[in-house]
């Protein structure tokens, strides 16, 4: 919408014209002058090569029938089956869900997985899974190459988008495996070793620099964009430690802090060390249900009382006084008691 005319400026606009040629346009100030002042540019976009021979299988990972695993065990039995001794000839890389990806043919039709968590160690006992291999769509890079340089429709865009995912599984693989890498969903990672990327927010919680990729179709080339990403994340230490920052941070007390601090802890997977005690059979990765609760007060290590087996039979003890049977030489209680 224009308010008022301007006849100078019309007359301005109307004279502007290519100063060489109608075919070249203007050219800037100062281009390709070396005495102007240099200006660093940051880019993000960075061009994937060597493409056009790549061939890309991906198969599905299939449980059999009336096998269903929650999604953490999911995603380490599929981190297990990429590296089990039947696949590591082969550069394997998975979805975490229910497909692999190779860029070579596999001949393996099933393979039986024994299951353990990352702190444990493979054992008689461990559980073990069969997973069926099964192949479902070759992707061959080059004629995705072709189609994004070709002025019509080449190859079905459905597939060129799987194509574009698989190469995604792949670029993610590798900070997946790190043992010094967290994940967020399937295309940010966060390096958890180190100080220089990490800031304490409080209340139990820190912030981690990270970054995000993603591969991304371009005129005639794939290119990885990449961006500076930040999530926050449990400060690493103790559960007692956890608890006692997050009451320093947030300064509830009565229900609301029970309430708070139920939510803040639900679902947190934790490592439960028992050494040289009855009731070692319980350590190993546990995942936190909730806060214990006694006449709407949050549960301690005096109040919390069950039946355990001592002496040949069965008498009532609290948390304390079990853990003092385990003979402890340093114990230090939670401010709650927790359940898994």
């Amino acid at each position: 919408m224009v308010a008022k005319r301007d006849p100078g400026l019309e007359t301005k606009l109307m004279n502007l014209s290519l100063r060489d040629s109608p075919s070249k346009p203007i050219v800037r100030p100062g281009y390709n002058n070396v005495n102007e002042r240099k200006v660093k540019l940051w880019a993000n976009y960075f061009e994937i090569q060597g493409l056009e021979k790549v061939t890309i299988y991906q198969y599905y990972a299939l449980l059999d029938p009336g096998v269903e695993l929650g999604r953490h065990r999911t995603r380490r039995l599929l981190s297990l089956l990429v590296n089990h001794r039947s696949l590591t000839s082969h550069p394997v890389a998975t979805n975490y869900k229910d497909k692999i990806i190779c860029t070579k043919e596999l001949n393996v039709k099933q393979v039986m997985v024994q299951y353990y968590e990352k702190e444990e160690q493979s054992s008689l006992n461990s559980p073990s899974y069969r997973v069926t291999i099964q192949l479902q769509r070759v992707f061959r890079m080059g004629e995705v190459l072709d189609d994004l340089k070709s002025s019509i429709e080449t190859y079905n865009p459905d597939e060129r988008s799987e194509a574009i995912q698989a190469l995604n599984v792949i670029l993610a693989h590798f900070p997946n495996e790190s043992p010094n890498t967290q994940f967020l969903g399937q295309s940010k990672h966060f390096p958890l070793h180190g100080q220089q990327n990490k800031h304490e927010i409080g209340a139990g919680l820190d912030a981690i620099r990270g970054f995000f990729h993603s591969v991304r179709p371009s005129t005639g080339r794939l290119l990885l964009n990449l961006n500076v990403s930040t999530g926050a994340f449990y400060h690493v230490g103790t559960l007692h430690t956890l608890v006692c920052r997050f009451d320093q941070g947030r300064r509830l007390s009565g229900s609301v802090r029970l309430q708070e601090l139920n939510k803040f802890l639900h679902k947190l997977r934790v490592v439960l060390l028992c050494p040289n005690n009855a009731i070692s059979q319980t350590t190993g990765m546990k995942t936190i249900q909730s806060v214990v609760r006694r006449n709407n007060l949050p549960g301690t290590i005096d109040n919390i009382r069950f039946e355990w087996p001592s002496g040949g039979r069965e008498r009532e003890v609290s948390v304390r006084e079990l853990y003092r049977q385990g003979q402890f030489t340093q114990f230090i209680p939670l401010p709650v008691a927790i359940e898994f």
